[in-house]
């Protein structure tokens, strides 16, 4: 079985001094930036003022609820999101989650509701929530997670503890993959910086995240090496001979990957940018001499203006644009801007 972070690791040290004395405030509002473990964090806390195994500072990871909350499949662990393609939290979503508090926990001493992006829902919906965290539900508490304050209404606020949560920097967010999943530290590296210092990404693109609807992917690994020396011959290569659209059809082929296939190509271009000014700072650190080929053939203003292309790119895929035609796009404006830039 995956190993999964302890306690002491994921948990803050307020949310740490909760599960020890298990008074648990009503509600909870996670704020920090995406990619800050704050839903994974409100799993690992469920988990620890849930478990069986007779620990009062930390969740022993391997009784019946530890194993159930991580696989998803605990009863009393109740989860609200943002529907696919909606663009707001629904009063009805809330209604629906309150019939299933009615009644107590199927298990848990302490049920939990975790509403991921908070600020999402609309003021009804907040209206419906403010009820609940004014007289819950027996044994239940709730955790909302946001990246802020904004959007949320003021007596939602003030009824919640805020907890804020801070985004590690590359280099301490790959030790801490590192340290808590033996991974190797290029590896870790890698990941990280590729992600963005996004800690659910890079553990995402690892295949080592924890939360019960992250699913088994294809080896990020061969991937991203594929991609990089598929971007590389493209430029080597003077983008000729229309390479790029088959690029373009075979990423289209898999738009459940679309997400990792732009961390990685926004790491390749973000290292063509630095990787005149300092090369360790790269995201890609095995594919040094790649950049060094692909620097000789370009203007550093070229890497630039294609770090913009990308940005416009990855914002008309945000909007449910075209993945194939969108892509096409692309690679096309990178030919155009490549093969227009003045001789060096």
């Amino acid at each position: 079985m995956m190993r999964v972070p302890d306690q002491h690791t994921l948990l803050p040290p307020e949310l740490g001094r909760i599960v020890q004395t298990r008074k648990i405030p009503n509600g909870f509002l996670f704020t920090g930036n995406p990619g800050t473990g704050k839903a994974r964090c409100a799993f690992e806390f469920a988990k620890a003022v849930n478990c069986l195994g007779g620990d009062a500072k930390k969740a022993c990871l391997n009784c019946i609820s530890c194993k159930k909350i991580e696989s998803g499949m605990h009863p009393d662990m109740i989860h609200v999101h943002l529907p696919d393609k909606k663009k707001d939290i629904s009063i009805s979503q809330i209604r629906e989650m309150e019939q299933l508090t009615v009644v107590r926990p199927n298990e848990a001493r302490f049920r939990m509701v975790l509403i991921s992006d908070a600020q999402k829902m609309t003021v009804q919906a907040q209206n419906a929530l403010l009820k609940l965290l004014e007289e819950p539900p027996d044994h239940t508490f709730f955790i909302l997670t946001s990246p802020g304050l904004s959007g949320l209404v003021a007596t939602i606020v003030s009824r919640c503890r805020q907890i804020r949560f801070k985004s590690a920097g590359s280099r301490e967010m790959a030790r801490q993959i590192a340290d808590t999943y033996q991974a190797a530290p290029q590896k870790a590296l890698i990941a990280a910086r590729t992600a963005g210092a996004d800690m659910q990404r890079a553990l995402s693109l690892l295949n080592l995240s924890t939360l019960p609807e992250s699913k088994e992917k294809p080896d990020w690994e061969k991937r991203r090496t594929w991609i990089l020396e598929q971007l590389a011959n493209l430029f080597l290569s003077g983008f000729g001979n229309g390479r790029y659209l088959f690029l373009s059809e075979k990423l289209s082929r898999e738009p459940e990957l679309i997400q990792d296939w732009l961390c990685i190509i926004r790491s390749f271009f973000r290292d063509l940018c630095v990787f005149s000014l300092d090369p360790e700072k790269i995201a890609n650190l095995d594919f040094s001499e790649r950049l060094t080929d692909i620097g000789q053939t370009m203007e550093k203003e070229t890497g630039m203006k294609m770090m913009d292309v990308f940005f416009e790119t990855e914002q008309r895929l945000g909007s449910n644009s075209s993945i194939r035609l969108t892509l096409d796009r692309f690679f096309i404006k990178l030919s155009v801007i490549y093969n227009g830039q003045s001789p060096s």
